[in-house]
């Protein structure tokens, strides 16, 4: 719309803005990403996490995107179980819950999910759940 009423009297000028506006943004986004994990939480039940990678849906699959590190630790900080996914298979990362992981917890679990890239190095998605007295585990906060 904004390309439109500007009216351009040369030939192409429109499309030359289109596109270098949308450059700008794929840029734009790509640095945000390199700064900030593209990883967001779509839900969980009693033995699932089901996540989304931005980045992919954003950009599509990349041949530098290597997987993701899990880890799982404790309100305390402790360390209880580590996983690495190769590769992606689209978008949605869904990441299996074992009972073990939910009892050493403690009540509290820090999840945090880090993008092997090549080309960036975007820090790990943490999500934090309360698990003492829910069926399922309770999302209470969020840090990217």
């Amino acid at each position: 719309m904004l390309i439109k009423e500007a009216r351009y009297p040369e030939d192409g000028a429109a499309e030359y803005m289109l596109e270098t506006l949308l450059e700008r943004k794929r840029k734009t986004i790509k640095y945000f990403f390199s700064k900030v994990s593209p990883i967001e939480f779509v839900s969980s039940d009693s033995n699932l996490i089901l996540l989304s990678d931005k980045g992919i849906e954003v950009f599509g699959q990349s041949e530098s995107q290597g997987g993701y590190t899990i880890s799982f630790y404790n309100g305390e900080g402790d360390e209880i179980a580590r996983q690495k996914i190769a590769g992606s298979f689209g978008e949605e990362i869904l990441i299996p819950l074992k009972n073990k992981i939910i009892n050493d917890s403690n009540g509290y679990l820090i999840l945090k999910i880090r993008v092997t890239d090549k080309n960036t190095d975007p820090p790990p998605a943490q999500f934090h759940f309360i698990t003492a007295g829910y069926k399922i585990p309770k999302l209470v906060g969020v840090v990217h």
